[in-house]
């Protein structure tokens, strides 16, 4: 990292990273109802998967939908209470970024990276960066919620009934959830 700056990429499941004034925070949003959506997924796998090395002790699920349910309003509680922790009044230091933006918006690529380095990143990221979102256009962009294995429209509504609205409001997915 340029000037001796250190990045930390934490999920912040515990909610208790502290803040520090010295230290900038990229706080990336996803649309909470795709976001559990992809959870619930990722931890309900039972197949071999490229994700075992990151989570080699975790317990999976097993998908039914009493299951589905459960995870998904203990969710969306989990996301409230990250997004009213990182945006409620925040200082100077945190902004929050959209995921969905990130992988498909250059300018907001760029806005990402002056705030975490004042602009002054190295080529290779940029590149890395331009590569990620050629992948994003060619599988058609973010997630079909439609898809989703269980009932899409009872998932957004379980999600979004869970959500503290204050949260969906900060996080400026309001409108578009």
């Amino acid at each position: 990292c340029p000037s001796g700056r250190r990045i930390q990429k934490s999920h912040a499941f515990g909610l208790g990273l502290p803040r520090d004034p010295a230290a900038r925070y990229a706080v990336i949003l996803r649309e909470p109802v795709a976001a559990i959506m992809s959870w619930y997924e990722m931890d309900t796998l039972t197949a071999p998967r490229d994700l075992d090395h990151h989570l080699p002790n975790k317990a999976r699920l097993v998908d039914t939908p009493d299951t589905w349910r459960a995870f998904a309003v203990d969710r969306a509680r989990f996301w409230s209470a990250f997004v009213l922790k990182w945006l409620t009044d925040p200082p100077e230091n945190v902004r929050g970024f959209h995921y969905e933006s990130l992988i498909t918006d250059p300018a907001v690529v760029q806005e990402f990276f002056g705030f975490a380095f004042g602009n002054r990143y190295p080529m290779r990221v940029r590149h890395h960066l331009r590569e990620l979102q050629q992948q994003a256009a060619e599988r058609g962009g973010l997630r079909d919620k439609a898809a989703f294995r269980h009932d899409p429209a009872e998932a957004a509504r379980l999600v979004l009934d869970a959500i503290d609205p204050r949260a969906l409001a900060l996080a400026g997915y309001a409108a578009a959830t």
